[in-house]
């Protein structure tokens, strides 16, 4: 159903290869064969969600059955079949040219043959597909016989879930925030980073880490109460059956003595509709403090009436390809490094916004509890 969802949700095109469809990546290269846990972000880099939707609207570009195969690369494969046979044997293959299954010659070819290598474009001239490089070939899946299954590569952090499905999802329930006029100047100060999971009921949970640098504290009393990062989060659920919105919980000041976090239904909710089928849940962040909440009556009701929201700014929350944390057993980001400042995820570690050096709790003492309680909460289905 996943990949009937993925072909739905994506449109993605037999013919295009999957290579072409990651951000500039060499499909063969060494750094796609492990997820990237601990990356270093440009600080100058904008935060351009429009850009990757951009990047998943163009996947119905590419016809690769007219490509002419590469003769120099003919010559590769036929040099590379004599050593690597050896390997096929190991795997249960020959190395041989196996029989395809209209009784002609395979295909694939070589490293191919021996099942361990070869790019993926679903054309008759280069049916295969690379295990084992981080790289998705699902793509050609309707054409049996003519390339690898590759599904290992499509789901790197083992939820069964293929990973660019996730980045879809993740962009097409993308909460937009409505931030204050007070907010200019402090409207790029959050790196959100994101994660999905299944629930095990017929839904998707998508979990928004909004990864605030500061919480710049009452505006109207001079920043009181302010302290160096923020990880106020929104989750969307969705059904597998339909993709219709279920549920969005909103954290503000979650946990806190002024908690007023909660889960919320759709008619409870306003939306900002799409052309594409994107829904994207309206949500009204509290001037500096970054509380969310459904509507302005119901945040300058917030902390006691100390929060307050207006329409100043309209603009999505921000997520990337790239910021995929995955989960706490296989997790695909854990450290993120900004300016040489660290901060965690999954490890247990105060979250100070990228604004101090040390990893030593005691030096992080003002900072807001580690993320990672609130995503085991999000998982264990407790917030």
């Amino acid at each position: 159903m996943l990949a009937l969802a993925w072909l739905t949700l994506c449109g993605v095109a037999c013919d295009e290869p999957r290579a072409e469809q990651d951000a500039g990546g060499d499909a063969g290269s060494d750094a796609d064969l492990e997820p990237d846990t601990e990356h270093e972000i440009d600080a100058d880099e904008p935060l351009d969600a429009e850009a990757d939707s951009d990047e998943e609207t163009d996947f119905e570009s590419g016809d690769d059955a007219d490509v002419d195969p590469d003769p120099d690369q003919d010559q590769d494969t036929e040099r590379d079949t004599e050593s690597d046979q050896g390997d096929g044997e190991r795997d249960g293959e020959s190395g041989e040219d196996a029989d395809s299954e209209d009784g002609g010659p395979d295909p694939c070819e070589g490293d191919c043959a021996a099942r361990t290598a070869s790019d993926c474009t679903c054309a008759p001239s280069d049916p295969c597909g690379w295990i084992g490089d981080g790289v998705c070939d699902l793509a050609c899946d309707d054409r049996p016989g003519e390339h690898l299954v590759d599904l290992d590569d499509c789901d790197l952090d083992l939820d069964g879930l293929h990973d660019e499905l996730e980045l879809v999802l993740a962009l097409r329930y993308e909460p937009w925030l409505w931030l204050s006029p007070r907010e200019e100047g402090f409207r790029d100060d959050r790196l959100p980073h994101f994660a999905v999971e299944p629930t095990g009921e017929g839904t998707l949970s998508l979990y928004y880490a909004l990864s605030y640098f500061e919480d710049y504290g009452d505006p109207d009393l001079g920043g009181l109460s302010s302290h160096m990062g923020d990880t106020e989060f929104i989750v969307v659920e969705v059904s597998e059956v339909d993709w219709r919105v279920i549920r969005v919980f909103l954290s503000a000041h979650y946990l806190a003595w002024n908690d007023a976090s909660g889960w919320f239904w759709p008619e409870q909710l306003s939306f900002e509709a799409e052309a594409d089928g994107s829904l994207h849940p309206i949500v009204y962040v509290a001037e500096w403090k970054h509380a969310n909440y459904r509507n302005l009556v119901l945040c300058d009701m917030g902390s006691f009436f100390a929060d307050h929201c207006a329409e100043g700014s309209l603009e999505p929350v921000g997520i990337e390809r790239g910021r995929n944390l995955g989960n706490p057993d296989t997790p695909l980001i854990d450290g993120v490094t900004l300016e040489g400042n660290l901060e965690s995820y999954w490890t247990s570690l105060p979250f100070c916004g990228w604004r101090v050096a040390s990893v030593d709790e005691d030096a992080r003492g003002g900072c807001s509890p580690a993320y990672t309680g609130y995503l085991s909460r999000w998982l264990e289905g407790d917030l």
